[in-house]
């Protein structure tokens, strides 16, 4: 083992709150203004376990940010570090809109990715996040393996990242309702 890279064991299921999908979608959808939408961009963070991570936290950094671009500063991508260290979380992946349903990784998309790692994820959405992230396959979702992104498919999306819902109301209409 001395001597060679040994490669982080993979994340076989990430948690992702209903909420912080949403707060993401938001937060995208946020850059620009009414008579033009930008591209924007977010960070999630998270917190990982033996063979899982759960997504808890969406940063939104300082960014310019133009109809088909984005571009953060090495401020505010510091700011964004400072952040994961504070709350003593991973960064997990990069998250930005395109305009349309196109959703595919371009070459800028690959080359201005913000610290890439193996496992590492970068998360397309589509109608500049206007339209939410659901379903998650309507995304252009890509994980960075072997010096490189590669799409991960549909189906493997549906295995890997399970959604959590915000809340679960599981009373019966005959059920008796505390007034608490």
């Amino acid at each position: 083992l001395f001597g060679r890279m040994v490669t982080p064991p993979a994340v076989h299921q990430i948690y992702l709150p209903e909420s912080v999908a949403k707060a993401t979608a938001n937060s995208i959808a946020s850059f620009g203004h009414a008579q033009e939408q930008h591209e924007g961009i977010a960070y999630w963070a998270g917190i990982p376990f033996s063979n899982g991570l759960v997504i808890t936290s969406v940063i939104v950094p300082e960014a310019k940010t133009t109809y088909g671009a984005y571009h953060t500063s090495v401020a505010a991508n510091a700011r964004v570090v400072n952040m994961v260290n504070r709350y003593q979380l991973q960064l997990v992946a990069q998250v930005h809109g395109h305009p349309s349903s196109w959703v595919d990784h371009s070459e800028i998309d690959d080359i201005k990715a913000f610290m890439p790692y193996e496992g590492f994820y970068s998360i397309v959405l589509p109608w500049y996040g206007s339209r939410g992230m659901f379903p998650l396959n309507t995304c252009g979702i890509y994980r960075f393996e072997k010096g490189k992104f590669k799409k991960v498919v549909p189906t493997e999306i549906e295995r890997t990242f399970l959604v959590l819902p915000v809340a679960i109301d599981l009373r019966g209409k005959n059920e008796i309702k505390n007034n608490c």
